[in-house]
């Protein structure tokens, strides 16, 4: 199954104790770009962990994407130089926003439509406009949602110039790598 998340991350909206979480489900990281507010959904109510809610909280793993993202967009730094990104298995959408706010236009995915809305509410939770951020359903084995990401990339069905990915693979059985792999190539 599914590593739990993060203790930071597993949270019901009532818990605001710390600092780092808000009121009504909302988390706020704090990254070199600066502060993001990002949702996390609950699941009938309840815990974060229900069912298979794995894309819809923040792990450890895309905050320090997105911390990384911030510091290479520096002037000199490697993504300095790059207008657009893709995002593999976006879950609630913290890289794929950070990126944004860095003003790279983001084709952010998820194989989860409830995923997708999220990432698309976290957007213009942080001012983050739909021209520059748009979430789409990708199932990695969909040759039709992969045209849908092409198209949306805007470089003539090319890829774009920038490809992430964080914690996107649960399972340790060796058949959950070959659609990531398809998606790769």
């Amino acid at each position: 199954g599914a590593p739990e998340p993060d203790t930071a991350a597993a949270y019901s909206s009532s818990d605001t104790s710390d600092g780092e979480h808000g009121a009504a489900g909302r988390r706020y990281i704090r990254l070199p770009c600066g502060c993001i507010c990002i949702g996390e959904a609950s699941v009938n109510g309840s815990s974060v962990r229900a069912g298979d809610a794995t894309g819809r909280v923040v792990w450890g793993a895309s905050e320090e994407l997105a911390d990384w993202c911030c510091r290479e967009r520096r002037p000199q730094q490697l993504l300095a130089s790059f207008s657009s990104a893709v995002e593999l298995g976006a879950g609630c959408g913290l890289v794929s926003i950070a990126l944004a706010k860095l003003g790279l236009h983001v084709v952010s995915t998820d194989g989860d439509t409830c995923a997708t809305k999220l990432i698309q509410r976290n957007a213009s939770r942080n001012g983050v406009e739909a021209t520059r951020l748009r979430a789409l359903q990708y199932a990695w084995e969909s040759e039709t949602q992969l045209e849908e990401v092409l198209q949306a990339v805007g470089l003539g069905g090319r890829c774009s110039e920038v490809l992430v990915a964080s914690d996107v693979i649960y399972s340790s059985d060796d058949t959950s790598f070959a659609p990531l792999e398809a998606a790769l190539r």
